[in-house]
């Protein structure tokens, strides 16, 4: 389950990366 939780919020976190770029 953690492993998802984390994949999950890097998953967001290289999203909102890309916007800004």
């Amino acid at each position: 389950m953690t492993s998802v939780c984390n994949a999950n919020t890097g998953n967001l976190r290289n999203k909102a990366d890309t916007n800004s770029t």
